[in-house]
């Protein structure tokens, strides 16, 4: 009687978090434009995320503001929490520039960003 051994594979398929956060993408622009601080339009879990791999990456600390989503700003839409975080962002920092990303968060529950920045500007 002949034994035989069948090798197993494993297979494990992983994505790479920092080649899909496009709020990432969009942080490390406006890195580049002078006096620019980024708003990250979603969780304070997404601005810590960027913000700690971009510490890490440039060895400096990086200003990066958040529209805090909560569960109530999930269900009812970010607009008040929009506008906090743009009078905190003038009154604190006086940038030149605002650069404004939406989260995974924003866009699944169809906040119009767009709309946001005419009603506030």
């Amino acid at each position: 009687m002949e034994t035989t051994t069948h090798e197993i594979s494993t297979y494990t398929s992983t994505r790479n978090a920092c080649k899909l956060c496009s709020p990432l993408g969009a942080s490390v622009v406006f890195k580049g434009i002078r006096g620019c601080i980024p708003l990250i339009h979603g969780s304070q879990g997404c601005s810590t995320y960027i913000r700690r791999y971009m510490i890490s990456h440039y060895k400096e600390p990086v200003d990066i503001a958040s529209s805090n989503f909560s569960e109530e700003t999930t269900i009812f839409g970010g607009n008040v929490n929009f506008n906090i975080g743009i009078d905190n962002i003038i009154s604190q920092y006086h940038p030149e520039v605002i650069g404004i990303a939406s989260t995974c968060l924003s866009e699944t529950i169809g906040e119009d960003v767009l709309k946001l920045i005419y009603e506030y500007f």
